[in-house]
């Protein structure tokens, strides 16, 4: 059993809860089998009746995308009420599927056809009844020109924060050389079409990369890009060689779209993210480093009137030495130490920012967590990768991929972009060859709370425990529940041995649909179990 020592036994002793200080309930419904060659993909709210799932069909090598899907719908104590196999066939062809979401009382489904012959990829939509039957009509709502079999470009959505207009986002293909294109369009309940723009940058493809896209209640829409100084679209790790810019397109296409240049030059950013505070304006936060694009020493956080298109406030502001050392071994920190008195503070890595959640007095909460994957090559007599070496035994060579979600930290940050606290969540996943599907988290909020939920090992919550131990979905497998309360006092709680039933939860998979409870999914084989968490 792997395991990280932190020699901080008083830190790991108070954060890990007892077990019989939970502030919840799970109640689990009925195992089920799932369709075969089938995983479930997303979960939809059905109102205060349960909620949609959406099952895939898996591909393979004789394939053609997806042939069908299954819509499955459960009642509110966690169990399978129906389930719905429906075909993706269009003119003898397959459709893909895009999304499926609940808008204004109506379930919708999402689905593309890329006619090859046109080399026009088609966005339709259908409505779901209560049968869980697609209508007949299927509407078309967006299209991509010029898609071929490498490149049928991409759609994308996002709702305004008041769901009263959905942003449909049409990237179109174009090689490295061209400008880069898109539409968008912006609807109103029912897919009334609000306004549309066809947009032709003045960057090529190759050094421009859009990051994140919003609409508000009125229509407009706000782009986040980066631009790049040269033609890899890849941030340099010694220098700044890039930009990050916001773009507006209003409602009023009488008015010229701008840009605004976000991000200084002194300061590698990452993980910048935009969203729309009640005001109106746009609030922008990420990670910022002195030394390069892998570490992180603060928190970057910026204002943007969307009325004069100008920055009213943008900062800088690095984590406390405390923060930054908090996880580190006595070596490790006196040697950080050291080396702040040489102006050199230390930094933390691989960190990718989750959520961006903003407060109503226009302050933030950012959640990121520690990602990384690892290749291990195998049976290879050199060592450096595929194409180099032979195989001993006539064995083939291999990569197995090693999936490593580690630390969570949250940061509060105030309207004015200081820093009020920071907290470390300790967890250590690694686990082979699955795409890390019982690792990472899922986040909700409860009154002035947040909490995390994640896999762990069971060792962790021994009294007696002075280091991290891994999980690795492994038979010492238990769920866990991270409080984090308004303050930044954080406590994790054991959820229950996961031996019990035989199945390990899917963070990633659990979605709050109720203010006071999460829905939990797991997994054993060929046979599942929907559960609620409630508080």
């Amino acid at each position: 059993m792997k395991y990280l020592s932190f020699f901080l036994l008083f830190f790991c002793n108070n954060i890990f809860a007892q077990i019989d200080s939970f502030p919840y309930k799970i109640t689990w419904g009925n195992e089920t089998r799932r369709p075969d060659d089938s995983y479930l993909y997303k979960l939809v709210s059905n109102g205060t009746d349960g909620f949609i799932g959406v099952r895939l069909k898996m591909a393979n090598f004789f394939s053609d995308g997806t042939g069908h899907i299954y819509l499955e719908s459960y009642n509110s104590q966690n169990n399978l009420l129906k389930s719905n196999k429906i075909d993706m066939d269009y003119s003898g062809k397959t459709r893909t599927f895009q999304n499926m979401f609940r808008w204004k009382n109506e379930l919708y489904f999402l689905t593309s056809y890329r006619n090859k012959k046109t080399e026009i990829n088609y966005l339709f939509t259908q409505t779901i009844d209560d049968k869980l039957m697609p209508s007949k009509k299927l509407t078309k709502i967006a299209d991509i020109e010029e898609a071929g079999e490498l490149d049928d470009g991409e759609f994308d959505f996002r709702f305004s924060k008041d769901s009263s207009k959905l942003l449909v986002f049409s990237r179109q293909p174009q090689s490295r050389k061209e400008p880069e294109e898109f539409h968008l369009q912006v609807y109103s309940p029912g897919f009334q079409e609000v306004v549309s723009h066809d947009i032709s940058l003045g960057y090529a493809s190759e050094n421009f990369s859009m990051e994140d896209c919003q609409v508000d209640k009125m229509g407009n829409v706000y782009i986040l890009g980066v631009v790049y100084n040269d033609a890899t679209r890849l941030k340099n790790r010694e220098k700044v060689n890039y930009q990050y810019v916001v773009q507006f397109y209003p409602v009023d296409t009488t008015i010229l779209p701008t840009e605004l240049k976000l991000i200084n030059k002194e300061n590698f950013t990452s993980d910048l993210t935009i969203r729309l505070s009640d005001d109106g304006n746009l609030i922008g936060a990420g990670y910022f480093s002195k030394k390069g694009v892998d570490g992180i020493q603060g928190i970057t956080y910026l204002k943007v009137n969307t009325q004069t298109k100008t920055i009213e406030n943008q900062t800088f502001t690095p984590f406390d030495i405390e923060f930054l050392t908090e996880l580190m071994t006595p070596k490790q920190k006196k040697k950080a130490l050291n080396n702040v008195s040489k102006n050199d503070l230390p930094e933390l890595y691989n960190y990718n920012l989750d959520h961006l959640v903003l407060r109503s007095d226009g302050g933030a909460l950012l959640i990121g967590e520690q990602y990384s994957v690892e290749k291990v090559y195998r049976n290879n007599s050199y060592g450096y990768g595929l194409n180099y070496g032979f195989s001993r035994y006539n064995q083939m060579d291999r990569i197995d991929y090693y999936y490593h979600y580690d630390d969570i930290i949250v940061v509060n940050v105030s309207p004015s972009g200081a820093i009020q606290w920071s907290t470390h969540i300790p967890k250590l996943q690694t686990t082979m060859n699955d795409n890390g599907i019982y690792s990472s988290y899922s986040m909700m909020v409860n009154k002035d709370k947040i909490y995390l939920l994640f896999n762990d090992n069971i060792k962790n919550f021994s009294n007696e425990k002075s280091t991290l131990y891994e999980f690795n979905a492994g038979k010492y497998s238990v769920g866990a529940l991270a409080e984090i309360s308004k303050d930044g006092e954080s406590k994790i709680y054991l959820l229950k041995s996961n031996d019990q039933n035989n199945l390990l939860i899917q963070p990633k998979l659990c979605r709050q649909m109720q203010k006071k409870g999460l829905t939990l999914f797991g997994e054993e084989g060929k046979t599942y179990h929907f559960g609620k968490l409630e508080f």
